[in-house]
């Protein structure tokens, strides 16, 4: 198993071998001593999940163990090493001790800067450690901190054998760049140079030692880069010294189409700028990332394992499948695989993979974190060579570096140098949140020509489980290997082989347990899993298999509540619940028929015995079923099956009512119905009394159920009788007693009669007439009036009887004003009339009238407290009293005396139309008939509007704008609106606003003062008068004027000329300190000519390249746009002209052997060549730039060129293909001069030709 070490105890010496600890996890864990070593504190490793927790980084470092290219560990004279972050806040050199798992701070520093990442590369030969270091990263060209604390760094370090450990050695560090790039690597060649190589900006950027290791050249683009870098993303790049004599470097190109990872070659001993032609190691279709980290072998082979761009959410399995992780190898002979080799897919999630090379025992491992963002440290490995050769198994790998508690572990590091058994395998990570590090630990043999061998009890199903009712099982596949560690596992139902490996399986990167499907699904039965292994060098152990029966049936049985019983009144019952099956475990009881996942929801589980007690639903009588299932020992579930039973515990009741439910009752004969919903009701009792015997009445007699009884009452004087009543049910219960009363009563009422409370008179003829009247024995019961005193047989005639209150409307007799008299009889429960008695009244039917207005007679008001304006008058007397109402109710309303102005409250609630009723009295009691009204609508809600300033644009660089102010009122409308600059209110209102008739949009003036936020505040006022909150808006006013830097221009190597043109590299650039840039404008003047705008592909470019017509001047200008629409002054550029000399030229002299030769595809249609060792052309002239026109081609040889007699450089003219018109060398200095280029040419073997096309000057 490819997994961490752990050690069980201290390591042990032997003869003549090293210690080593097979491969696998320790059974315990173990204790690690700290000792004071001399060299410095030992830092103490705990065991976590998989692999070690070193010690806590803190202090301002980030992500410790990046970046990807990079190399944080060497081997050296026996011990692993490596730069790590101090509790210091420094990189310190660490030693780690392999027998006790820890880290040792030697206390030797190496770079103070927090927030650095460098690459260590050990020279074994040497004896020296050499250290590339990058600052802060930017990935850009811009450097905030350029020459201090960003800069790029070389360290030199060698081993003290005093000390035991590695120290600085004098002038050093040395800068060699000042900025600080995304990332840095560093190799050595085999002529002692070293060689950096970083991303800046769009460039993959080089530099070099020369004389010695303290002294480096200028830092060059790399001549065969074709496009430019993305600095956002960024694309990165890595250096690796192989072959003996050569140095390649590959970078990302994720940017641009085609992406590809691209690498190129530089041959020991060549001219810096001589770089063999650029190779794709991976093409397009999103292959690239900027993942990189680059091997080689012994053989001159190069390894990169790199990252895809196809990395998506999408959940699309087809999206899932595509590769994520790839292993690129390149031959000896310089050709990339054509497939390359898949580690991992997009569903993996792996991430930042980190690739290690085992030639002894030829495997190759890769590790990655995974997901992305950090997580978990993943181990795959294959073979180098033969069957299986860099083909990794699918799956998420072997866990290596796993913490419950650091669960952001990323960046994963190790050493440049190929491992062996001597070496063993160390890995450091990073957990960037908790700030820890982290290792995981590979021991190594020599050889590994044994297989895998399981570890007992592996291979296990089901962890040893019998059976199993589902096809999905969990297989423990745990296996050791003390060679190259467990790399695969293969899994299948059949035994069948194809040589050595079995046919029809599944293979997956090793880890345990494996989830697997169980074939085929149907029928039950025995099911055998059998199992292979590989290690890392592809060796397969032999089958091994475990079994375990499927059983999908499940069991049955029947249900028998108390023995088939249909009814109980008892709820604790007996359910007999036997099943046939010989395997059952358990049987599930429930009241209830509610299943989830085919089990009953709310059941009891039982173990299996029959029959069960059970206590019945709670609840009113009525039927009860029990639900019943059974489970056989695998936990399969039969069916529901049931029966039911009906429970019965309350006795039969019911209700009793004395003739119908009357109150009294003039005779002791009585019908009392005694009815009974129960169904099994067989007897009543009836009593007079309530004395009961053992709980059924004593003195009473039972009949039959039948209703209503015939039943005399109890004798004597009048007054109250009652009778109690039981029932028994078919099985004996017998019920509670109920009653019912009834009050005997044979005397007549007496009473008075009073109309309108004994006023002499009314206004109306319908009056209210008091009837108060007493019985003492049955109580009064109805009232009869009548307008005349006729009677028949004592009733009156004429008369009309009510149900018995007082007091009673009534109408008088019909006809002209005066008396009228009423006559009343009342009549007892028992229906006993009394004698008549009346009462007279003077009908007066003139009453006064008058007006109402509210609040004048407005159509709105915003309060509920008005004033009514109430004028009344009466044709023959005085008005005295009024009376005011909300609604039209004049007995409830409110009775004041009479003004003919009256304070008045609307009526409560949601605003509307109310209304006001007003009556009138006179001197003479007479009252209006009818309520006169006024109305009016409150309204109390302020309307609700919204403002939006220009639109909702966030900038302006004018004070007047549009504000949009629009709003609703549900009942008076909008009628106002007000508009100011400051919040400050006063009564609500905003105290500097102005106010407008409402319209939208209105016409506003910002605030004056300096640049910057604006607000609008906003109020609006309904009809009714009531003004809203204030809203506001914001706009952020910008009135400054942003800057633009002038345009450059310069040629550029490589670029090709038109028939006609020359192509030129325009930059410029601008600032706005508010609102931003927006967009630059570029024109271009000809010859002194007016100036004309030259399109830029998009609105905020600061870059183009423009195909200029040589022989004319030309000049550029610049100008920008901020985002508040602002426009900053021309920028103008420095004014050049663009000679272009062809090769017949007389400013151009030959020496040497030169052949002219006519040719369409040449700048001028002709160009001159040599085939010539040593021919020469020299040209001279004046200008700040000079540049050589060539074709380039396979059969172009190499050329020397001079510049004022200094040799500047060898240009090799060759390419795979031929491309006319190229620009093969450029030389720039800051001021016009008179300069001399001299062409030599080498007569390069194979291909000895070189041409001249043109020479382009800036002058």
């Amino acid at each position: 198993m490819l997994v961490p070490r752990r050690l069980a105890s201290p390591p042990r010496p032997r003869s003549g071998a090293r210690w080593r600890h097979p491969s696998g996890l320790a059974a315990g864990l173990f204790l690690v001593v700290a000792l004071a070593l001399a060299e410095g504190a030992l830092a103490t490793s705990t065991p976590v999940l998989d692999g070690y927790r070193d010690f806590a980084y803190g202090g301002g470092a980030s992500r410790a163990t990046a970046d990807k290219p990079q190399s944080k560990l060497w081997y050296a004279h026996g011990s692993w090493w490596g730069g790590l972050f101090s509790t210091s806040s420094e990189y310190r050199i660490y030693r780690f001790n392999a027998g006790t798992q820890t880290w040792t701070d030697t206390g030797v520093a190496v770079d103070t800067r927090d927030k650095s990442h460098a690459d260590y590369l050990y020279d074994a030969a040497a004896d020296l450690l050499y250290v590339v270091s990058v600052g802060a990263a930017s990935g850009t060209l811009t450097c905030p901190n350029a020459g201090t604390t960003d800069d790029l760094r070389v360290y030199r370090l060698h081993y003290d054998t005093g000390t035991s450990t590695f120290v600085g050695d004098p002038g050093f560090p040395v800068t060699i760049g000042d900025c600080g790039p995304a990332t840095a690597t560093i190799a050595r060649d085999s002529t002692g140079k070293l060689w950096v190589t970083y991303p800046q900006g769009t460039d993959v950027m080089v530099t070099h030692s020369t004389t010695d290791d303290l002294t480096w050249a200028v830092p060059f683009v790399l001549p065969t880069q074709a496009e430019p870098l993305d600095p956002n993303r960024p694309d990165i790049s890595a250096i690796i010294a192989f072959g003996g004599d050569t140095v390649g470097i590959m970078w990302s190109n994720h940017a641009t189409s085609p992406t590809a990872m691209r690498f190129s070659v530089h041959n020991d001993g060549d001219p810096e700028t001589t770089w063999q032609p650029a190779e794709t190691a991976v093409g397009d279709g999103e292959m690239a990332d900027n993942h990189i980290n680059l091997k080689t072998d012994s053989a001159g082979r190069v390894y990169a394992v790199t990252k895809t761009g196809k990395d998506t959410t999408n959940p699309n399995p087809a999206a899932q499948a595509q590769p994520l992780i790839l292993l690129l190898r390149r031959s000896a002979a310089g050709v990339w695989d054509a497939n390359p080799h898949i580690v991992s897919r997009v569903r993996d999630l792996h991430t930042r993979p980190q690739l290690v090379i085992d030639e002894e025992l030829g495997a190759v491992y890769v590790f990655m974190a995974a997901p992305n963002g950090g997580g978990t440290v993943y181990l795959k490995s294959a073979p180098l060579s033969g069957p299986g050769a860099l083909t990794f198994a699918e799956g998420m790998g072997t866990p290596f570096i796993r913490s419950a508690t650091d669960v952001n572990i990323d960046d994963v590091t190790t050493m440049k140098q190929n491992v062996d058994a001597s070496t063993d395998i160390l890995v450091e990570a990073s957990d960037r949140v908790t700030k820890w590090y982290l290792h995981g630990f590979l021991g190594l043999a020599a050889s590994d020509a044994a297989p895998p061998a399981p570890v007992p009890p592996a291979p296990e199903v089901n962890a040893g489980a019998t059976a199993t009712n589902i096809t999905t099982v969990s297989v423990d596949v745990t296996a050791t290997d003390p060679g190259s560690g467990v790399s695969q596992v293969r899994l299948a139902n059949s035994s069948a082989m194809s040589g050595d490996q079995l046919t029809s399986g599944t293979t997956y990167a090793y880890t345990t347990p494996v989830s697997w499907t169980l074939t085929p699904a149907t029928p039950d039965g025995l099911r055998t899993v059998y199992v292979q292994w590989r290690d890392s060098v592809g060796n397969w152990s032999t089958v091994s298999s475990d079994a375990i029966t499927l059983d999908t049936t499940p069991p049955s049985g029947t249900v028998s509540v108390n023995g088939g019983a249909s009814a109980t009144n008892d709820p604790s019952v007996s359910v007999a619940v036997p099943s046939a099956d010989g395997d059952v475990a358990n049987v599930r009881l429930s009241n209830t028929a509610a299943t989830s996942a085919g089990v009953l929801t709310d059941g009891t589980t039982f173990a299996y015995a029959t029959p069960q007690a059970w206590t019945l639903a709670a609840g009113a009588d009525g039927t009860r079923t029990v639900y019943v299932q059974w489970q056989d020992t695998v936990g399969n579930w039969s069916g529901v099956s049931s029966d039911a039973i009906a429970l019965d515990t309350t006795p039969a009741d019911g209700t009793v009512s004395i003739d119908a439910g009357a109150a009294y009752t003039t005779d002791t004969g009585v019908s009392v119905a005694v009815s009974s919903g129960d169904a099994d009701v067989a007897s009543v009792r009836l009593s007079n009394t309530p004395d009961t015997t053992d709980g059924l009445l004593t003195d009473g007699t039972t009949f039959a159920y039948a209703t209503p009884q015939a039943w005399t009452l109890a004798a004597g004087a009048d007054g109250e009788r009652t009778v109690y009543v039981q029932w028994r049910d078919a099985t004996g219960n017998w019920s509670a007693v109920s009653s019912d009363a009834i009050t005997l009563d044979t005397a007549a009422p007496s009473g008075a009669v009073s109309i309108n409370g004994g006023a002499p008179l009314t206004s109306s003829t319908g009056v209210s007439v008091a009837v108060p009247a007493t019985d003492a024995g049955s109580g009064v019961a109805n009232v009869r009036l009548s307008n005349t005193a006729t009677t028949a047989a004592g009733l009156l005639t004429d008369g009309t009887t009510f149900a018995y209150a007082t007091p009673q409307a009534w109408t008088l007799a019909a006809g002209a004003d005066g008396t009228r008299t009423v006559y009343v009889q009342w009549q007892d429960g028992a229906g006993n009339w009394s004698g008549v008695s009346s009462d007279a009244i003077t009908l007066d039917t003139v009453a006064p009238s008058g007006t109402v207005a509210i609040n004048g007679g407005v159509a709105w008001t915003t309060s509920r407290s008005v004033t009514l304006s109430v004028p009344a008058s009466d044709a023959t007397g005085t008005v005295t009293r009024v009376r005011i109402k909300n609604s039209n109710d004049f007995a409830t309303a409110v009775e004041r005396p009479y003004a003919p102005t009256q304070p008045w409250t609307l009526l409560s609630g949601a605003d509307g139309t109310r209304t006001v009723y007003v009556w009138w009295k006179d001197d003479t009691n007479h009252w209006s008939p009818v309520a006169t009204s006024d109305s009016i609508i409150l309204d109390t809600v302020p309307p609700n509007g919204s403002v939006l300033v220009n639109g909702g644009a966030a900038w302006t660089n004018r004070r007047a704008v549009s504000v949009a102010v629009s709003a609703t009122d549900a009942r008076s409308g909008v009628t106002s609106v007000r508009l100011s600059n400051t919040a400050t209110t006063s009564g609500g209102l905003l105290t500097d606003g102005t106010n407008f008739t409402y319209a939208t949009p209105r016409a506003w003036t910002l605030a004056a003062g300096a640049d910057g936020v604006r607000t609008v505040y906003v109020q609006w006022r309904d009809g009714a008068g009531n003004w809203s909150a204030a809203k506001s808006d914001t706009i952020t006013l910008d009135t400054g004027l942003p800057t633009a830097v002038a345009p450059t221009q310069r040629l550029l190597r490589l670029a090709q000329l038109g028939l006609t043109t020359v192509p030129v590299r325009l930059a410029w650039s601008g600032s706005d300190s508010l609102s931003g840039i927006a967009s630059y404008q570029l024109q271009q003047s000809t010859d002194g000519s007016a100036y004309a705008a030259v399109p830029l592909p998009t609105p905020a470019r600061t870059w183009l390249d423009r195909s200029l017509a040589p022989g004319h001047w030309y000049r550029f200008r610049v100008r920008d746009f901020d985002r508040a629409g602002n426009v900053s002054a021309w920028a103008y550029g420095t004014g050049f002209r663009l000679p272009l000399y062809q090769e017949s030229s007389s400013a151009i002299h030959y020496t040497g052997v030169w052949h002219p030769q006519s040719a369409a595809s040449a700048s001028g249609g002709a160009l001159t060549y040599t085939t010539a060792a040593g021919a020469e052309a020299s040209f001279t002239s004046s200008g700040r730039t000079i540049a050589w026109v060539s074709p380039i081609g396979p059969t172009r040889g190499k050329v020397k060129v001079y510049i004022d007699g200094v040799y500047a450089g060898t240009v090799d003219l060759y390419s795979a293909t031929a491309i006319p018109r190229t620009i093969v060398f450029v030389r720039a200095w800051t001021d016009v001069g008179t300069h001399t280029i001299v062409l030599r040419n080498v007569g390069t073997a194979g291909r000895p030709r070189a041409d001249l096309d043109a020479f382009v000057l800036f002058r």
